[in-house]
């Protein structure tokens, strides 16, 4: 599986991108460089900006705050590979996407009306994004752009109004290209792998203009991708020489960049946004110790209630345990619902095990279970729990083909039908060292996690993609955080 894009998630980033397709065709369309301010990131990435007007340049369409300057220092972004956690052309900070895969938006910039509804049918049409003409809320203002040629555009969504600033020439490929970077896409160029796929030519750019190719921050997916519409062209307003690339393919050609959305865009898309109502608050205000869902969506969970724990199934409860344990559970396609406990296995004294966790998918159940001496994962066999293969996880889903997913610290596992590990993903970088992974559920054949941080608020919703074979943060349903426990139906929604 490939991921051919990189991504720079959630800063509060301006990008700028000129007409001509996105190629700046002369110098007069590129920003003055005064002030080259050379940023060594962590792990090694390397971020040159200028300081033009009293703002942060980068990549002469890219404005930096002061205060993303200082979160990059002090390596605050997520860093998206099988190291990290992924979204597409972009790098990132936090989690800024449009809250329930919605984007409101406003057109002040009449003359551009056609191009805008245009591209916004393209990415409608090809996504699960919404979009909604309306100024309210967090909403996009298309406006007509204050700098000569240049049309740029927030990076993710901001909060409140925020603008897509559009030159009178843009086409609706510029136009498509600049609400990529409102929902969170930049550009592949940065990639730090870059230089395994193109060659800067370095002559034919002026050294005042180098620091805008310099930058090698953004995280790797796959193989780079050259028909993306994130990417400029080869030829661009950057050259010394008119006719001469300042960027070509190893092998010497160059490209154009296309005016279409790639096929890998849309697959990041699609994995960066499932949908509106695709993550939705379950009916009930108690508070939830677990939470399970069938592929017909029945619900249960589990509630404290002082010295029990009750138990519901679609809103009625059905069960009170005299207990102060947690308990975690779920329920089968046929209604069987299954909630934590001890059961024995094998003899001798440590034959008594306690379940962590328990999940029923395609079919299977199995559990997380610990005695005084290991913690195993077992799976019921003619109804009796068979051990599985000895493993220290937190959590499980079982999918709708039955194959298991296990959650550790900051390390998912996926197993096949035989239960040897396929894979594992971990993305301590995107955590940080005090974030964790939390809860683990599968809706369709969609997984889904959240995550926490031993030191603050902050958590998270990430989305295993098959495509790219990384973990990509989710919008939060309600632009804020407090997710803890979720699960999933067959239809693709998660609940919590």
């Amino acid at each position: 599986m490939t991921f051919r894009l990189s991504i720079f998630f959630l800063l509060v980033i301006i990008s700028s991108c000129s007409d001509e397709n996105l190629e700046i065709r002369d110098n007069n369309n590129s920003i003055e460089t005064l002030n080259v301010m050379n940023l060594e990131l962590p792990n090694d990435r390397i971020l040159s900006y200028s300081i033009v007007d009293g703002q942060n340049i980068l990549e002469n369409d890219i404005i930096l705050t002061n205060t993303q300057i200082e979160n990059l220092k002090n390596g605050v972004y997520l860093s998206y590979d099988k190291t990290d956690s992924a979204q597409k052309g972009a790098i990132g900070i936090s989690s800024w996407s449009w809250t329930n895969s919605t984007v409101n938006f406003h057109i002040t910039y009449l003359a551009q009306s056609s191009n805008i509804y245009s591209a916004i049918n393209q990415i409608s049409a090809a996504t699960n994004i919404t979009f909604n003409e309306s100024s309210s809320g967090n909403y996009i203002d298309f406006v007509i752009s204050d700098k000569p040629g240049i049309s740029y555009s927030f990076l993710g969504m901001q909060g409140g109004r925020q603008t897509i600033h559009l030159s009178s020439g843009a086409s609706d490929d510029t136009v498509i290209h600049e609400i990529g970077h409102a929902l969170g896409l930049f550009h592949e160029q940065s990639r730090t792998d870059r230089d395994d796929y193109i060659t800067i030519n370095w002559n034919n750019i002026d050294s005042s203009n180098h620091s805008q190719f310099e930058s090698k921050f953004v995280q790797n997916f796959g193989l780079f991708d050259f028909n993306s519409i994130m990417i400029y062209g080869s030829y661009n307003g950057f050259a010394l020489t008119y006719g001469v690339p300042t960027m070509t393919k190893l092998d010497g050609s160059t490209w154009t960049r296309s005016a279409l959305l790639s096929y890998d865009d849309k697959k990041t898309l699609l994995d960066m946004y499932p949908g509106a109502n695709k993550i939705n608050k379950h009916s009930s205000n108690l508070s939830k110790m677990d939470i399970g869902v069938n592929s017909q969506g029945d619900v249960v969970f589990a509630t404290k209630n002082r010295f029990n724990v009750d138990i519901y199934k679609n809103n009625s409860k059905i069960q009170s345990i005299r207990t102060s344990d947690s308990k975690r559970l779920d329920i089968t396609d046929s209604g069987s619902i299954l909630v934590s406990g001890s059961f024995i296995y094998g003899f001798g004294k440590y034959r008594n095990y306690e379940m962590k966790d328990i999940s029923a998918g395609g079919g299977s159940i199995y559990c997380l279970a610990s005695n005084s001496k290991e913690n195993s994962l077992f799976k019921k066999i003619n109804g009796s729990w068979t051990k599985i293969i000895n493993c220290s996880a937190d959590r499980l889903t079982v999918d709708n083909s039955g194959k298991v997913w296990l959650i550790a610290g900051t390390t998912l596992s996926q197993y096949d039908e035989s239960n040897n590990i396929i894979e594992n993903i971990t993305t301590y970088d995107y955590l940080g060292p005090y974030g964790y992974f939390f809860d683990i559920g599968s809706a369709g054949s969609s997984i889904y996690i959240t995550t926490k941080n031993s030191k603050n608020s902050n958590n998270s919703i990430l989305k295993y993609s098959d495509y790219s074979n990384l973990l990509i943060t989710q919008p939060s349903p309600t632009g804020i955080g407090g997710i803890s426990n979720l699960d999933g139906d067959g239809n693709g929604n998660i609940w919590y």
